[in-house]
């Protein structure tokens, strides 16, 4: 039985799609990296972009919240409307749950709550730098 699970390890180790990830067709293409409400967009040369899934929004992060805290309630999260996360939403990736003021969860990335901004449209932010709190997740570089 230790000889199964020892090869079952090696396995694993030797692997390339495994080990990068990119399983695509395989057990692992349900694997997500990021929440059902977050897609990410690639976007050419600036690389891609989480955006919310149903209508395409960018997110942003608040300076003033602190890791795993929503410091934009009330009128704030008004103008600036949180990723809420489902009642049964689990980690994934680099994406945590944080519980809001208000009892509804809500979705962070890298400890920092999310949001989205009304006023963009799907092909324009215009939300990066205001007050100079408010930030777009930065872009990744696609492979």
């Amino acid at each position: 039985m230790r000889w199964l699970f020892s090869m079952s390890l090696m396995a694993l180790a030797c692997s390339p799609q495994l080990l990068s990830g990119e399983d695509r067709d395989g057990p692992l293409a349900a694997a997500a990296s990021h929440p059902a409400e977050v897609a990410l967009v690639d976007e050419g040369a600036r690389g891609s972009v989480y955006r919310q899934t149903a209508n395409s929004l960018r997110l942003y992060t608040y300076d003033l919240d602190g890791i795993g805290r929503s410091a934009c309630n009330g009128g704030c999260a008004s103008a600036w409307p949180p990723l809420l996360a489902p009642a049964d939403a689990r980690p994934v990736g680099e994406w945590m749950i944080v519980a809001r003021s208000d009892g509804r969860q809500q979705w962070a990335y890298r400890g920092q709550p999310v949001y989205m901004r009304f006023h963009d449209a799907p092909d324009q932010p215009t939300g990066d730098g205001i007050d100079g709190k408010w930030h777009l997740i930065p872009y990744t570089k696609t492979q």
